[in-house]
């Protein structure tokens, strides 16, 4: 199971600093897994519901993913447009203390 720690956060709020803000291509690399499953999962079932001609069902599971898709690309979109208020209004220094911090 992927666990999201505040440290996971962390460290990725202060590569997306040192970047510039956050990017399409560092998302998309930091939530490959995650993508992988999630694409495979539905994968799967789009793929059997085309092998029984189930063309519905089908177009119904690829518009799900679809927009699933296009809703984390939609957030993307707007943190990268908020990202100059964000970096300007957080604690840098606690950012990057949580960050070091050791596991327990």
């Amino acid at each position: 199971m992927l666990k999201i720690t505040n440290k996971k956060r962390a460290k990725y709020l202060l590569d997306a600093r040192q970047r510039g803000g956050p990017t399409f291509l560092h998302f998309v690399r930091v939530n490959k897994i995650r993508y992988i499953g999630f694409i495979g999962y539905f994968g799967v079932f789009c793929t059997y519901m085309a092998i029984i001609n189930q063309w519905f069902f089908f177009w119904v599971l690829a518009a799900l993913v679809s927009g699933a898709l296009l809703a984390d690309m939609s957030w993307l979109r707007g943190t990268k447009k908020s990202w100059a208020l964000m970096e300007r209004v957080i604690n840098w220094d606690e950012v990057k203390k949580i960050a070091d911090e050791k596991s327990a």
